[in-house]
């Protein structure tokens, strides 16, 4: 399931007051209850599930209602962008997946890579949505991180 639809029903849970979401597709399953993510893969096989999968990305999408996230206070500057993590996990730089790193001095754009979030065994990319040069990363490989934690500071 693509990073940017499970932010989307972030979004619809705080936005709406959902208290639970629950989304399958492709046999990957995600639900959010009151902006926590968790996700597993269902008893049945994937085969099962490809009926249904495609319809339920596009109401995401159309109901989706951006929501501004409240800077925390260590982001009041107004020079910088801050990289927050969308999901809970298990913080990894690209460099230790034998990627090509990013490191403090780069030039990154919004589709940038710049870590991976390891939860429930499943690596995923997280992009930077920000443009600018970045500063510093905010956690160490291996380090667990919660929803909405900063992940970077970015220089705007």
């Amino acid at each position: 399931m693509d990073i940017n639809v499970i932010k989307e029903l972030i979004a619809i849970a705080k936005a709406n007051g959902v208290s639970a979401l629950e989304v399958e597709e492709n046999g990957f399953k995600v639900r959010v209850e009151n902006g926590i993510i968790s996700s597993s893969s269902p008893l049945q096989p994937a085969a099962h599930a490809t009926e249904a999968a495609p319809a339920q990305p596009a109401e995401i999408t159309s109901a989706a209602v951006p929501v501004a996230a409240p800077k925390p206070a260590e982001a009041d500057d107004a020079s910088y962008d801050y990289i927050k993590s969308p999901m809970v996990g298990i913080f990894n730089s690209l460099k230790k997946l034998g990627r090509p790193e990013i490191k403090p001095g780069d030039k990154i754009a919004p589709d940038t890579v710049i870590c991976a979030i390891e939860a429930m065994k499943m690596m995923c990319d997280i992009e930077a949505e920000v443009s600018g040069e970045l500063v510093e990363f905010m956690c160490n490989d291996g380090d667990q991180v919660e929803f909405g934690q900063l992940l970077a500071k970015v220089k705007k």
